[in-house]
Order: structure tokens, then C-alpha cells, then sequence
């Protein structure tokens, strides 16, 4: 029988969280990603993942610090690297894709509140 309990105990409870810079500021992830959080990202839900990861609050100040530009190389970067420092390989494509989907060859668009994109490319604002 598999024990998840013993597998929680072996965790180290005093690692430190992810610390990462954007926007001349310091934010922090929790040190273990939480499976509701990578549940929203296999669902292309950015916004509700990062909310999971970093708390409403400083996923707010996020926002309005980056003013809600997050570039997909940038999101790509920040998940590999908080992948590699909880000694996972990768999380980039296994987050966006299954493995049996076939490539489309077209990359996702990131999408953050508020801000989207018409297909002409001009710039509009989503309804709350």
C-alpha cells in the first residue's frame, strides 16, 4: 500500500520559498507546488494558477507591479526554474499539453486579467 503520509513526513519543513525577480521587485512561490495550482495550468489558467501559487495579495501586486505583462518566454522561464529547484526535470510543455495531444505548432498566448487580445491584435479590455 502506498503511504502518503510517509512520503509528507520526509518533506523538509523549513525550506525556503522560491524567490524569484520581475519588475525591479522580489516575490515568492511556496516552496512545494501544490497539485491545484498545476491542475490550472494543464488547463491554460495562468491567472488562477499564479493566484494558487503566490496568494491573491501578491499575485495582485504582481499584476499591477508588472502592469499585467507577463511574456510567455518569461512564464516559461519562471516555471523551469521553480521546476528545477523542487528537482523536477521540467513542468513547461507536460503543464500546456498531454502527452498523446499532437502539436499544433502554434504557442499558447498568455493571458493575464484584464488584458486581451483581438485577433487583429489591438489591444482590449476583458469584462470583469
Amino acid at each position: 500500500m502506498l503511504d502518503l503520509d510517509a512520503i509528507v513526513s520526509t518533506e523538509d519543513p523549513d525550506r525556503e520559498p522560491y524567490i524569484f525577480k520581475f519588475a525591479n521587485q522580489v516575490w515568492e512561490l511556496p516552496p512545494q507546488m501544490d497539485m491545484r495550482a498545476l491542475m490550472l495550468m494543464s488547463r491554460e489558467d495562468v491567472d488562477g494558477a499564479m493566484t494558487a501559487l503566490m496568494g491573491a495579495e501578491q499575485y495582485d501586486r504582481f499584476l499591477k507591479a508588472s502592469g499585467g505583462v507577463l511574456t510567455p518566454e518569461r512564464f516559461s522561464a519562471l516555471m523551469k526554474g521553480y521546476a528545477a529547484y523542487q528537482g523536477a526535470d521540467d513542468m513547461g510543455e507536460s503543464l500546456a499539453s498531454s502527452p498523446s495531444s499532437a502539436g499544433t505548432g502554434t504557442p499558447s498566448k498568455l493571458t493575464l486579467p484584464g488584458i486581451t487580445r483581438s485577433t487583429s491584435g489591438a489591444p482590449s479590455q476583458r469584462a470583469s
